[in-house]
């Protein structure tokens, strides 16, 4: 009797989520330039709580190097956060081996930081060049001026 209610109630939540599917409704929004002050951003002079949330309108771009610099971000992002665990390693192996010496441990750690803000500094670097790109695709150049293709140099004077 069980499996049987079980098996209703699985056929149900199918065949509620094919119907939902079919019905649902998308809804377009038009994308709005990102300014990034220091490392707050802010998506359409709204500040935006991380970095992260900037993912749907840039993706949504669809511009292999923005997609390049965002994932460079991410990966970043998750290395600097990795670094951060290896003087909580290093305790956990020191105390398992009873091999423990406290300049070894401040010297780790110190070293640990330090790579984790020059990761994050590179990061942030690589989502300001997410953001440059995708500001340059979304809005068009300021009037009386021509966009400069293949990013050559045009110069253009009158008499």
């Amino acid at each position: 009797m069980r499996n049987l209610w079980v098996n209703l109630l699985m056929i149900t939540v199918m065949t509620t989520g094919t119907v939902t599917a079919q019905h649902a409704t998308y809804k377009t929004i038009e994308l709005r330039p990102i300014q990034k002050q220091g490392w707050r951003y802010y998506y359409d002079f709204k500040k935006v709580t991380t970095a992260e949330a900037l993912q749907i309108p840039l993706i949504a771009m669809e511009d292999e190097q923005i997609q390049k610099y965002y994932n460079s971000y991410v990966g970043l992002q998750t290395a600097a956060g990795l670094v951060l665990v290896v003087p909580v390693l290093y305790i956990l192996y020191g105390a398992s081996n009873q091999y423990y010496s406290p300049d070894s441990f401040w010297t780790i750690t110190i070293t640990s930081f330090a790579a984790s803000l020059a990761l994050q500094i590179w990061s942030h670097n690589r989502m300001k060049l997410a953001i440059e790109r995708y500001n340059t695709l979304l809005l068009p150049p300021p009037s009386g001026s021509v966009a400069i293709p293949n990013g050559g140099l045009r110069l253009s004077f009158r008499l």
